[in-house]
């Protein structure tokens, strides 16, 4: 008995570890590739969904607390780690939450105001940050956001097509 709940958490441990070290090396290549920088930070999300599937929420929050936090320390360009902090490292997790409402239309506008929270908060600084926010009229903020909404619904459906995946081969092992 003692011996099936400690493999259990090691297992967790060693594929959080795992998963932590693919998604940190996906976030030091986001730094390294600009024009790949959301698609990595992305990809790094989807990892954690893979220990909250297998091992539940407690172990995907520890593995986007690690993954953040080492992130943020060794990856020399900040924006990949900012962006899976910022979002897509604890997405899978809110994902999970919103999809057991199993209200559609619920969870899509929970999604979207997520995202769309988020997004105005890091549009937000990064205008300031950088000084152009008087670059911003009415017409490109709205084109902005239709833009970032429609790639946020694009990936959230890939994202559900690889768990589907990954669920129906798993559950064959």
């Amino acid at each position: 008995m003692f011996e099936n709940k400690y493999s259990k958490n090691t297992s967790a441990l060693a594929l959080g570890a795992i998963i932590s070290a693919i998604s940190i090396g996906l976030l030091y290549a986001a730094g390294m590739l600009p024009t790949m920088r959301i698609a990595l930070s992305a990809l790094a999300g989807v990892f954690s969904a893979v220990i909250l599937i297998k091992y539940g929420v407690m172990h995907a929050i520890l593995v986007f607390a690690s993954t953040s936090i080492i992130s943020l320390i060794i990856v020399p360009a900040k924006i990949p780690g900012l962006m899976y902090t910022a979002f897509f490292g604890y997405y899978p997790i809110l994902k999970y939450f919103y999809e057991k409402l199993q209200n559609i239309l619920l969870e899509i506008a929970l999604k979207l105001l997520t995202f769309n929270i988020i997004f105005t908060i890091m549009i937000s600084i990064s205008t300031r940050l950088v000084g152009i926010e008087h670059l911003f009229t009415l017409i490109a903020p709205l084109f902005l956001y239709l833009a970032a909404n429609f790639a946020f619904l694009f990936y959230d459906i890939a994202f559900t097509f690889l768990i589907t995946q990954f669920k129906s081969r798993f559950n064959r092992l």
